[in-house]
């Protein structure tokens, strides 16, 4: 049971702290997208980081998900 809490805990906490924090970035990436013309050298780049940090959350919401199991 105690094992169960602690998992829950960490969970929330991975859930309310880390999945906000990539988040955040990802949107100002996306912000920093629409600022610049498409064929900025960065743009490209910067498109691959949004989709990165995507991917992290998707994987973090996994193991969330998998710790409520």
């Amino acid at each position: 049971m105690r094992l169960a809490q602690d998992r829950d805990r960490v969970a929330v906490g991975l859930s309310d702290t880390v999945v906000r924090r990539l988040f955040t970035v990802g949107l100002e990436l996306e912000s920093a997208m629409a600022q610049m013309e498409e064929n900025h050298p960065a743009a490209g780049r910067i498109r691959a980081a949004a989709a990165e940090l995507d991917t992290a959350i998707r994987e973090v919401r996994h193991v969330v998900f998998d710790c409520h199991r």
